[in-house]
């Protein structure tokens, strides 16, 4: 599976990365892929936030203005918070959708609130099928979850389940021999998808939380195309 060692190959692969990602220097593995490490994590958050587009998320905005614990806030306020997330990450989802999924977890507050804390892996497939939603919320429930728990618990339980995510992770399985079912990502339920994520994570010489690991493969490759298609290639 490993790229020889050869700077035309390398070329190649860095075609399409952009400069900020070029300019920091990123620790690459023997196929130019980027390296799971806490430094490309630390490298990757810098870039975020000299990034003007994504500097500071209007969902924590939003948490930080209000200055409360999401237990108290009424239901608007809730609607108004996914709604953000929603919007910060262009998800796409309906405005219906994020209605109906505020009045859920407004309804069960406590519950969701604790299943949060517990970093219960199996609320994200609940909370992205539950009654009333156009279509399935597979990307935004995992939003949700992550962010809220960050800003609410200031801990890392939830990984991001996205389509950049999806493309990108087959690759670290093979790169580290975890062996996964012969299937698309996106039939893998939440809690499959988060035991293999904890598989790499087993297998790294540090530690790393999940959002440090979804920051290197979120801002890497969604970008950047050419290391994205090698990524999808290799990973077969």
């Amino acid at each position: 599976m490993l790229i020889k060692e050869n700077k035309s190959i390398e070329r190649l692969v860095t075609l399409t990365t952009p400069t900020d990602i070029k300019n920091v220097g990123f620790k690459l593995d023997e196929n130019y892929m980027i390296a799971l490490t806490p430094d490309n994590a630390a490298k990757a958050f810098e870039c975020i936030k000299r990034n003007k587009r994504y500097e500071k998320s209007s969902y924590e905005v939003y948490y930080n203005k209000l200055n409360k614990s999401l237990r108290d806030y009424s239901r608007e306020e809730l609607e108004n918070i996914l709604w953000r997330v929603a919007r910060s990450n262009s998800t796409r989802s309906s405005n219906e959708n994020i209605s109906v999924m505020a009045d859920w977890v407004f309804k069960n507050l406590t519950q969701f609130l604790k299943r949060l804390e517990n970093g219960d892996a199996t609320l994200v497939d609940e909370l992205a099928a539950i009654k009333g939603l156009s279509r399935k919320e597979k990307s935004l429930s995992s939003k949700i979850c992550s962010y809220l728990c960050e800003l609410e618990f200031k801990q890392s339980k939830f990984a991001v389940n996205d389509t950049v995510v999806r493309r990108i992770l087959p690759y670290y399985f093979k790169y580290y021999g975890i062996s996964a079912e012969n299937k698309a990502l996106e039939k893998y339920s939440y809690s499959e998808i988060m035991a293999l994520i904890d598989k790499i994570a087993e297998k790294l010489p540090e530690k790393m939380n999940y959002t440090e690991i979804d920051r290197i493969i979120w801002y890497c490759y969604r970008n950047d195309p050419v290391r994205s298609e090698i990524a999808v290639a290799m990973s077969r």
